[in-house]
């Protein structure tokens, strides 16, 4: 990992060209006990309207100012013996009164920051939720050759992911957000011109998390989404978008036509294969592809529809239609 030098403490700050950024600091020097800056000797010339403290002072000025001063005390003096003659003054603990009278027996609620009540909207509070109850069923899958993202979606282990993502490996295991590892024994079908394949774990394994709700029918243009996965490794990554539109192309040289979530849920190389969800945790789409070139912002996903139809084929059934 690269490092920057960073500049000392207190040291001057300079311009790109070199020179220093702004005013030079003021300098200044000690002279008979006094401190003055520098190029403003004691005795030298003054700017008109100046004049230097302690000089020519006339003596009837001394004596105003000290008979102001004796004014000014004899009345302060006066002030605080008022003062202090009046009754109950200072107060006393007999005269303060309590927080909470004798009259009224419901006591004030203190006053809570709303840094101590949690600024989760309720919006908020549901994508955590959300998040909570499919993070179980999501794995992170890893090859010989590479890693990805993928989740459950059948009963007894089976999970859908890219096909990109385990193409021409020999061997995969699938870990969960526990980190529970369980070896992919087989591929149950694939689908390469949508990008999609259907894997079967373990199935001695047991007591695995419930497969993820599979929606039927397509967003809508401006629903908020969510991508789950482990963009570049970073394993149980969450990003939040919304659906920029749904797009029909043709797949992969063929006849038959695949659907396209675009969305604007930033997804990274490792999110392959991870579920993109609505609010409800409902998975639309199968991430698959991004922009990183001169585009900004462009993600697409296999729609969920076509994940069913390859269940179907398959003859794979869906626990949570």
């Amino acid at each position: 990992m690269s490092s920057k030098r960073t500049a000392r403490t207190g040291a001057p700050t300079r311009h790109p060209s070199g020179r220093p950024s702004g005013p030079p600091p003021l300098t200044s020097r000690q002279h008979q006990g006094r401190e003055v800056i520098s190029g403003q000797p004691p005795g030298g010339h003054l700017p008109e309207g100046m004049t230097r403290l302690g000089a020519n002072i006339s003596p009837h000025l001394v004596v105003a100012a000290v008979g102001a001063a004796l004014v000014i005390f004899i009345l302060l003096a006066l002030g605080i013996s008022l003062l202090g003659s009046r009754p109950g003054y200072p107060p006393t603990s007999q005269s303060s009164r309590p927080l909470v009278s004798s009259t009224d027996s419901t006591p004030r609620q203190p006053i809570v920051p709303a840094a101590a009540e949690g600024n989760t909207s309720p919006a908020g509070k549901g994508l955590v939720e959300m998040v909570k109850r499919i993070k179980p069923s999501v794995v992170h899958i890893e090859t010989d050759t590479g890693y990805g993202t993928g989740f459950l979606v059948g009963a007894n282990g089976v999970i859908v992911t890219n096909h990109h993502v385990i193409a021409d490996t020999s061997s995969a295991t699938a870990v969960f957000s526990g980190g529970r590892t369980v070896v992919v024994t087989r591929v149950l079908a694939t689908e390469p011109e949508k990008d999609l394949a259907l894997l079967q774990l373990d199935p001695r394994v047991s007591a695995l998390p419930s497969p993820l709700r599979l929606r039927e029918t397509l967003p809508e243009q401006g629903e908020s989404v969510f991508a789950y996965g482990g963009p570049l490794g970073l394993n149980d990554s969450v990003s939040d978008g919304i659906i920029s539109a749904v797009r029909m192309r043709q797949a992969g040289g063929t006849r038959s036509s695949i659907t396209l979530i675009q969305h604007t849920a930033p997804i990274s190389p490792g999110n392959s294969g991870g579920p993109l969800l609505n609010s409800r945790g409902e998975v639309i789409g199968v991430n698959t592809l991004a922009s990183f070139g001169k585009a900004q912002n462009l993600n697409f996903a296999v729609s969920s529809r076509e994940v069913i139809n390859l269940l179907n084929r398959a003859g794979i059934a869906r626990p949570n239609r």
